[in-house]
């Protein structure tokens, strides 16, 4: 193996090191995605703060002062929050409510100037597990008498149904 080659997996390996990972179970009440800065004030009033998904979708738009709804995507519509002091405690984390299955994976807070030129960008992996992977042990009643297997959990009333999931 080149010299090169190995210099180039090294970097890539550790760039995936780098990158913190949250976990949370579908159907949680929220996750938060963590991402501070210490960006002066001025910098980050005038700023776009934008968190973004695996996919490059728009998952929350922060600008002028206050969060930018209708620049979201429509499945992250009334589940996503920034801290409302951002300003001054400089946390530009990401509050996530009822996060499924479909929501797992990077997400990048991108911080740009009114030149839109990148000042901050961070990413974040998250992990949830879904409704379809938890399962518990429980008897079961067979015509050939009992027997022990894996069952589904049932869903908590609060989760999304299946037909309102996101899948890409």
């Amino acid at each position: 193996m080149s010299l090169l080659l190995m210099c180039v997996e090294v970097m890539l390996c550790s760039d995936v090191l780098s990158v913190p990972q949250v976990e949370a179970d579908s159907g949680e009440e929220y996750v938060k995605l963590p991402c501070k800065t210490s960006l002066d004030f001025t910098l980050l009033y005038n700023a776009t703060i934008e968190w973004t998904n695996t996919y490059n979708t728009k998952v929350h738009v922060y600008q002028n002062g206050s969060d930018q709804p209708e620049e979201q995507d429509k499945i992250y519509k009334d589940r996503t929050e920034m801290n409302k002091d951002l300003l001054t405690s400089k946390d530009l984390s990401l509050t996530l409510k009822y996060p499924t299955d479909a929501n797992t994976g990077i997400y990048t807070c991108t911080v740009y100037n009114s030149e839109r030129n990148i000042l901050l960008k961070r990413k974040v992996e998250l992990k949830v597990r879904g409704q379809c992977c938890r399962y518990s042990l429980d008897s079961v009643k067979t015509t050939a008498g009992s027997s022990t297997a894996l069952v589904p959990v049932k869903p908590e009333p609060h989760v999304f149904e299946p037909s309102t999931w996101y899948h890409q």
